[in-house]
């Protein structure tokens, strides 16, 4: 055991000293216009043999759902930054994946009309997430609601295949009067370990109610990432606004996601299954590299079976993917593949 978790934590330190790389790379002046034409540069010729990051491995399994039906769900795609990630992060998001989107709303701390970012209240801190959420979502439902069927939450380093959303969402979507939001379920923490969230003054009361009446203190946790998106109906973002505008809900500077999940829990709301028949993820809280990793640490810890896919055929998301490993995976799913994967 003691060999297996020191094997795990090598490859662990491996693939994320390969995404420091990549993240220094891919945010250096010198390497701007190498990357990307998010600044209108032309970029170098493609380059089918590159995989700085390591995302092959798994990238070179998971097929681009096709063809997309010209009437499909709409979607509102969603995030929430700042301006020191405008011309990078987003910059990227949008010239790759983020241009598939029926619509944005980027929610950050000043206006870019280059980018379409739109100025919010909110501080732009990570501990202010959850409070920059409960804005955001209140400009979507007063500005968007019943233009888009759903919102997909993502960061500004998430990587999407909009393709095989909208393939997911034609296989799990249930009526649209019932609320219904998928992403990537942690389950890797009790709620206990939320205890000190709980604990704040204006949380005690939600607290107390929801390790009594709801959940206890030895479960496991059942919420939804951020990193790798959720989405969610437009039944569930109307149960959503009546919650947050309830008593029964989190205050302050908490966790985004364990805040949202809570908050939807103590309402009567879970998620859904966000997993294929198999088992496999569609939203992979990694970047490839380090999913790849964790798959393998499994496969001989003997959690999964030996031959067990990594993830999902039509895998929706990924997580910590920079600038660069951002044009260079759209790069390897669109343009390097002489023929669609089976």
């Amino acid at each position: 055991m003691f060999l297996l978790l020191a094997g795990m934590l090598a490859l662990t330190l491996q693939a994320y000293l390969v995404f420091l790389l990549e993240d220094f790379l891919g945010s250096s002046p010198s390497n701007q216009s190498q990357m990307h034409d998010v600044s209108g540069d032309i970029r170098p010729p493609l380059d089918c043999d590159s995989d700085p990051s390591a995302s092959r491995t798994v990238l070179d399994r998971i097929a681009v759902y096709s063809p997309v039906p010209q009437q499909h769900d709409k979607i509102l795609c969603f995030m929430m930054t700042h301006d020191g990630a405008h011309q990078n992060k987003v910059g990227a998001v949008m010239e790759t994946w983020g241009s598939k989107c029926d619509g944005w709303l980027i929610a950050s701390n000043s206006t870019d009309k280059s980018l379409g970012t739109t100025a919010m209240q909110t501080p732009a801190l990570y501990t202010y997430l959850w409070i920059k959420l409960n804005e955001t979502v209140h400009l979507i439902a007063s500005d968007y609601m019943d233009e888009y069927d759903w919102f997909f939450k993502v960061d500004d380093d998430t990587f999407v295949i909009m393709e095989n959303l909208w393939h997911f969402l034609r296989v799990k979507k249930s009526d649209k009067e019932t609320p219904q939001i998928f992403g990537y379920l942690l389950t890797d923490q009790f709620w206990r370990d939320q205890q000190h969230y709980f604990d704040i003054d204006t949380n005690k009361g939600f607290g107390e109610y929801f390790l009594s009446r709801v959940r206890n203190e030895s479960d496991k946790v059942d919420y939804l990432a951020g990193g790798s998106g959720y989405i969610m109906n437009r039944a569930y973002l109307r149960k959503l606004i009546v919650a947050l505008e309830s008593n029964l809900t989190l205050y302050g500077e908490v966790p985004e996601d364990m805040a949202h999940g809570a908050t939807m829990l103590a309402h009567g709301i879970q998620p859904g299954d966000s997993r294929d028949h198999g088992g496999r993820e569609y939203f992979i809280p990694e970047s490839p590299a380090l999913w790849d990793v964790r798959h393998k640490a499994h496969i001989r810890a003997g959690l999964v079976a030996p031959n067990q896919r990594c993830c999902a055929h039509y895998t929706v998301a990924f997580h910590h993917i920079t600038p660069s490993m951002m044009q260079n995976m759209y790069d390897q799913l669109y343009l390097c593949r002489t023929e669609p994967l089976d």
